[in-house]
């Protein structure tokens, strides 16, 4: 995150991580919890303090989804043990032969915009 200059990042668990949604994956940077420390506006879901205090116990404030964490625990092992640079070569070989079909209109819709993934 301190790459990108972000304070928040948030990602789903289809696609990349290979699970059902119903996952979401949020970072938050020192800066944006202090922010949140001192913000005066009301709030629910952006309010980290319930899962940090819960987290140092080794717990969640609610109830956890722990089929799709078990599930996320063997897909990042899973990618771990491949190397990420690994998967981002795979994939973008598995997406070369289909790009100038895509680029061609053979495809159901048309993509403005391509990822370099063969999930777009």
């Amino acid at each position: 995150m301190d790459e990108w200059g972000v304070d928040l990042a948030v990602a789903g668990s289809q696609k990349g991580f290979m699970l059902p949604t119903g996952l979401a994956i949020v970072c938050v940077s020192q800066k944006a919890l202090r922010a949140g420390g001192t913000a005066k506006l009301p709030r629910c879901f952006f309010d980290y303090q319930d899962m940090i205090k819960a987290n140092a116990q080794g717990y969640f404030p609610y109830t956890p989804a722990t089929t799709l964490l078990r599930g996320l625990r063997a897909s990042v092992d899973m990618l771990l043990e491949e190397g990420l640079e690994n998967v981002f070569a795979r994939h973008n070989r598995l997406a070369a032969p289909c790009v100038p079909l895509w680029k061609h209109g053979a495809c159901a819709y048309a993509l403005k915009r391509l990822n370099g993934t063969p999930t777009q």
